[in-house]
């Protein structure tokens, strides 16, 4: 799965709306919830303020979610190559 949207990430220019991809990896995978943070269609958090955020401002967070995940994936996996 890290593979799949890392690969997405990284080229998610050539994809009309990348997310809908993200929306299909998230349901072939079954649902997992360390992703579910930028699926487009699942709720935002509460801490962003009394007001809901704009749809620019959400997608920009969905996108930040995307990079925190492909992070966090990153040094999990770095990790155990290290051992």
């Amino acid at each position: 799965m890290y593979l799949t949207l890392y690969w997405l990430y990284e080229n998610k220019e050539k994809f009309p709306d990348p997310l809908t991809q993200v929306e299909e990896i998230y349901a072939d995978f079954d649902y997992p919830e360390s992703i579910s943070k930028f699926v487009s269609y699942m709720p935002l958090e509460e801490d962003e303020g009394p007001l809901p955020p704009t749809r620019e401002v959400a997608i920009s967070n969905i996108y930040k979610n995307w990079v925190d995940y492909l992070v966090s994936q990153n040094r999990r996996f770095m990790k155990k190559h290290k051992r």
